[in-house]
């Protein structure tokens, strides 16, 4: 989609939307069910599962491998992301509106701290399957609330 020229959610955004992505089906549903398959959903489903069988498979020491690429990976897309949106036009404007935007009166406010709280136990739970990893990889007499502790800190600073 996006690599083609013209963008092919030009013309009718919401129609591409609906009909492209979300794959609907606008002819008749006797028999049919959720209407036919992407094929390109199946590979990337199939590729998926395929990464959970050998990460199974291979226990602990193929998960570490994956879990490095699966951070690494994420960090490295996000500085080419802002080296190219850095590099755009008008770019010094949106950074100076974004970081103009600062109000210091907000921080003493209790509801945003609230807020800001339940933001960070709100993130810290996606991340339970890398506190299940990071388990398989502690000492016996590792101090577990103290790590805790450190995964909350590193989260919400």
């Amino acid at each position: 989609g996006s690599l083609s020229d013209p963008l092919p959610w030009i013309g009718d955004s919401a129609k591409y939307f609906n009909v492209n992505v979300l794959n609907s089906y606008e002819g008749n549903y006797d028999g049919v069910a959720f209407g036919g398959i992407h094929w390109q959903l199946a590979v990337a489903l199939l590729v998926v599962w395929l990464i959970i069988a050998l990460s199974v498979a291979f226990g602990k020491q193929i998960l570490a491998k994956v879990t490095w690429v699966t951070v690494l990976g994420p960090v490295f897309l996000l500085i080419v992301l802002l080296v190219r949106s850095v590099m755009l036009d008008g770019a010094a404007d949106g950074i100076k509106f974004y970081i103009g935007k600062f109000d210091g009166e907000m921080l003493g406010r209790l509801d945003m701290w609230a807020a800001a709280c339940g933001q960070i136990l709100f993130s810290l739970s996606p991340g339970m399957g890398t506190a299940i990893t990071l388990s398989s990889f502690t000492k016996p007499k590792e101090d577990v609330v103290k790590t805790c502790f450190i995964v909350a800190i590193c989260n919400s600073a």
